[in-house]
């Protein structure tokens, strides 16, 4: 567990805040593991799925921010009406990028880099 205790003043107790470090930071104890970390669209981008893959040998499932869809390799348009899932990868790892739509108007992205070997 971590305090979150905002913006901290320059000097030598200052630590990286980012939603990156702080998912590198928790899960630190676990590395190298092979277990699967859950985050929401706060914390889920494609470059930590990327260095939790390559780096650590961990997985990762989570919904991701619209913003962040264009740092998937095969990039589409995701549509108001479900669709089937879409596969990307890059040298390290494959992603599974998955368009959701619950409700109409209502888009729900998720992505995953725990997928079987086969």
């Amino acid at each position: 567990m971590e305090v979150y205790i905002g913006r901290q003043p320059n000097g030598p107790y200052q630590f990286d805040n980012s939603a990156m470090a702080w998912v590198l930071r928790l899960s630190k104890s676990i590395y190298n593991s092979g277990r699967n970390i859950t985050c929401n669209n706060f914390f889920t981008s494609i470059p930590l799925l990327n260095k939790l893959e390559s780096h650590h040998k961990l997985t990762v499932n989570g919904t991701i921010r619209q913003k962040k869809r264009e740092n998937l390799n095969n990039s589409r348009k995701y549509e108001e009406e479900p669709k089937s899932p879409v596969y990307s990868g890059t040298e390290a790892i494959a992603l599974l990028s998955l368009s959701y739509v619950p409700k109409k108007g209502k888009n729900v992205l998720l992505v995953s880099s725990m997928l079987d070997d086969a």
